[in-house]
């Protein structure tokens, strides 16, 4: 029996009196005669139970007040529930509602001007006087909790919509960079509040860091790639020496050169230099990348950055259709120093059997990859004998993924054949 057929049966139980009572009276009969008494209530203090439902009032004569296209009466409430917002938030950081509010005030406020009509330099003066107060405020109130992700999205919601709609227009011939709105600006101060966060609060806070990528995003241009480029491997490096096992400052190095290596290849002259720096932008990296290694060798956030650049470089000179014979060296240079490391330096501290196994698994798959990566059948053979040897006593609780691997370089090995 359908969910139709029961409503249909319920409805035959009923009298006729009952069937034809209007709705005004069935919702009097459903009404309990005495107060629901919540079991558990939650411990609000009066200021915010007050600031709250102020708030609630607020936004309600807000919408309608925009449905009435009265803008004089719409920009007073927007201007109160600004300062509402602010007490709202004041009590509780994460309140969702507060934030989202908060922000169409400011949008009002900014569209309509402050009730006098202003050109395109005086819209984007105001926009910059907003998000300047925003700033300080977020900066007031998110000292105790810069994980609360309601911080963040403020911040981005803001730049997005203010940067990209009132600043994106130039109604009276008026230009971003002739009002000295500029993307540097932004750029400067948003690095510098997330260095901020991540040097003296938190260095592994996620919002910072996936906030710092948007920055990189949103503010670089390919004609000062290069500069920023180096400013982020430059921070990265700060936060990787603080800590070598901060794996979201590996991650934000490895953002950097993978966004900045696309974005400069969409720019023909970008790309005449990359080429040109490729090699010793790599071996830079490469260099980089051991001394974490020799400080700590279990650590795998360097074995594995050291290999995506290595492989990235190659898919890149392939791409440029450079020659082969760089490639290969490229490959063999970091296979040799890979080679040569001598393990017995940085596991002096404790040299049982159960770590130096665990630095040859990260030693040893980094060399797979790269050996693979160069192609010929010397090289995959090399690598077949690898994963053999962390199949049956390396790593033996993944044996069967390497064997995998195993019958994955077996195949290559024969398509190889087939094409020679």
């Amino acid at each position: 029996m359908n969910l139709s057929e029961n409503l249909v049966n319920m409805t035959s139980l009923l009298s006729p009196q009952e069937k034809n009572c209007d709705s005004t009276d069935a919702q009097s009969q459903t009404k309990p005669s005495s107060p629901i008494i919540p079991i558990c209530t939650i411990a609000y203090s009066d200021a915010y139970l007050s600031c709250t439902t102020l708030m609630d009032e607020c936004m309600r004569t807000h919408l309608v007040r925009r449905d009435e296209d009265d803008d004089d009466a719409l920009l007073e409430m927007a201007r109160k529930g600004y300062e509402i917002t602010a007490s709202v938030i004041s009590h509780n950081l994460g309140h969702y509602s507060a934030w989202s509010y908060r922000r169409e005030c400011i949008y009002d406020m900014i569209r309509l001007g402050n009730g006098e009509p202003l050109g395109e330099r005086d819209l984007i003066s105001l926009s910059r006087r907003y998000i300047g107060l925003e700033r300080d405020f977020i900066r007031s109130n998110g000292g105790s909790n810069p994980k609360n992700y309601q911080l963040w999205a403020h911040r981005r919601s803001l730049l997005e919509e203010i940067y990209g709609e009132t600043l994106g227009h130039g109604a009276d011939g008026a230009t971003v960079e002739e009002t000295g709105w500029d993307r540097t600006y932004n750029y400067e101060e948003e690095m510098s509040y997330v260095e901020n966060v991540l040097v003296g609060e938190d260095a592994k806070n996620y919002h910072a860091w996936a906030h710092r990528q948007w920055v990189v995003r949103r503010y670089m241009v390919a004609d000062e790639m290069q500069k920023y480029t180096k400013k982020e491997l430059d921070f990265s490096e700060k936060m990787i020496r603080l800590d070598c096992r901060n794996n979201s400052a590996w991650n934000q190095r490895w953002f950097t050169y993978r966004f900045c290596q696309m974005e400069m290849s969409k720019n023909d002259d970008c790309v005449e230099v990359m080429d040109d720096n490729i090699v010793s932008f790599l071996r830079s990296e490469a260099d980089f990348s051991f001394t974490i290694i020799t400080l700590d060798a279990y650590n795998e956030s360097p074995w594995l950055y050291v290999t995506e650049v290595v492989l990235e470089h190659v898919r890149l000179l392939t791409h440029h259709k450079i020659q082969n014979n760089l490639r290969s060296s490229l490959i063999d240079d970091i296979v040799n120093r890979i080679d040569i490391l001598e393990e017995v330096d940085y596991l002096s501290r404790d040299n049982s059997s159960e770590n130096q196994s665990v630095a040859s698994i990260h030693k040893l798959t980094a060399k797979i990859e790269l050996l693979e990566a160069k192609g010929d059948i010397s090289s995959i053979r090399k690598a077949i004998q690898i994963t053999e040897n962390l199949a049956s006593k390396h790593d033996r609780i993944r044996s069967k993924y390497w064997y995998h691997r195993y019958n994955q370089l077996k195949d290559r090995i024969e398509e190889t054949e087939v094409v020679s």
